[in-house]
C-alpha cells in the first residue's frame, strides 16, 4: 500500500502509475514526463542498454528546467499470472528498491540517488515495477579497472590497487555488519570514479536481489554474508593475487591475521571454485531464487 509517509519523496499517481517522486522532482511537469516515459516504448530519448529475462534497463536522456539530464531507468515486469499472484503476498519492488537506498545512505554507502520509484498496476496486482535514477557520470565498474595485468608494473599501480581493494573491503564490512547482503556482489556492481583530493569514491549499484535480515538471524546472517563473499571473490580471482585477496580479508574483517584465521581463510580462498560451482548449480535451477524470495515472503528478511 503507497503513503505518503516518506519525508524526501512525494506521492505520484497518474492512471495506472503509482508511486513515489523525489521532491527536488516533484513538479506537474515532471509528472506528466515521468507517465509519458513508462508508457513509450524505446525512442532517442529512451535507449534500451540491457536487457534479461524480465529486466529491461534503459538510457534516459531529457530536459529538466530548461538543461538535459541522463538517467537510468530500470523496468521489472511480471511476466506470468503466478508472478502477479505471489506478488500479492511479498512487499513492492520499487519500495523494497527506496528502502534499501534510503538504508545506505544512512550507514554512509553511495548508491545512485533515487529520483522515482514506481508500479503499473492492474486488476490483479503489480503489472510492472520502474526504478528512475540518477545517472553516475565518469565511473567504471571494477570489473573494468581491475583488469589490468595480475602485477601492476609500477609501485604507484601496486599502491593504487591496494587502496581499492581496501575501500571494497570497508564497503562490504559496513554492508554485513548493518545485516544487509548484496547477493549479487560483483565487481560489474560497484563503481569507481575519483574525487578531486585524490581520493576513491565508490557506489553500489543493481539492489534488486539485496535483502536486509533481522537482528537476531544469526545463523542465516553468516550464510547470507558467506554467499556475498563468494560471489566477489569469483571476481577476484582472475585479477588480484593470493596475498591480495588475503589483505581484502584482513582488512574485511578489520582483524590482523592470525595463523590459525589465516589457514581458515586460506582454505575458503582455495575452495571457492568448488563452491562456487555448487552456488551455481543451485542458481541455475532456481533455487537461490526460491530460497530468496520465501525469506522475503516469511519476513525473515526484508
Amino acid at each position: 500500500m503507497w503513503t505518503a509517509s516518506r519525508q524526501d519523496y512525494w506521492v505520484f499517481q497518474s492512471g495506472r502509475f503509482v508511486g513515489y517522486v523525489h521532491k527536488e522532482f516533484a513538479s506537474e511537469y515532471f509528472y506528466d514526463l515521468l507517465a509519458d516515459l513508462l508508457a513509450s516504448p524505446p525512442s532517442p530519448e529512451k535507449v534500451l542498454y540491457v536487457k534479461r529475462r524480465n529486466i529491461e534497463v534503459f538510457m534516459v536522456h531529457v530536459p529538466i528546467n530548461g538543461y538535459p539530464q541522463d538517467m537510468f531507468l530500470k523496468s521489472t515486469r511480471k511476466s506470468h499470472w503466478h508472478m502477479i499472484f505471489r506478488a500479492l503476498f511479498k512487499p513492492s519492488v520499487a519500495l523494497r528498491y527506496l528502502a534499501l537506498a534510503e538504508t545506505l545512505k544512512a550507514i554512509g554507502i553511495h548508491t545512485p540517488s533515487i529520483i522515482a520509484v514506481v508500479e503499473e498496476t492492474s486488476l490483479f496486482g503489480t503489472k510492472r515495477s520502474f526504478v528512475l535514477t540518477e545517472w553516475i557520470r565518469n565511473a567504471l565498474t571494477l570489473k573494468d579497472v581491475m583488469a589490468a595485468p595480475s602485477r601492476p608494473r609500477s609501485e604507484s599501480e601496486l599502491v593504487e590497487k591496494r587502496a581499492i581493494i581496501h575501500c571494497v573491503a570497508e564497503m562490504v564490512r559496513r554492508l554485513h555488519s548493518n545485516k544487509i547482503f548484496h547477493f549479487d556482489l560483483s565487481l560489474l556492481n560497484i563503481l569507481l570514479s575519483d574525487e578531486r583530493s585524490g581520493t576513491h569514491s565508490l557506489t553500489l549499484v543493481d539492489l534488486d536481489a539485496a535483502v536486509i535480515s533481522r537482528q537476531r538471524a544469526g545463523i542465516l546472517s553468516s550464510l547470507l554474508r558467506f554467499a556475498d563473499l563468494l560471489i566477489l571473490n569469483k571476481d577476484f580471482y582472475p585479477v588480484t593475487h593470493l596475498k591480495e585477496r588475503l589483505r581484502f580479508l584482513a582488512a574485511y574483517s578489520s582483524k590482523t591475521l592470525s595463523m590459525r584465521r589465516y589457514r581458515r581463510t586460506l582454505f575458503f580462498l582455495v575452495s571457492t571454485p568448488a563452491l562456487l560451482h555448487v552456488y551455481r548449480c543451485l542458481d541455475a535451477v532456481g533455487f537461490i531464487h526460491l530460497l530468496r524470495r520465501l525469506l522475503i515472503c516469511l519476513r525473515i528478511v526484508r
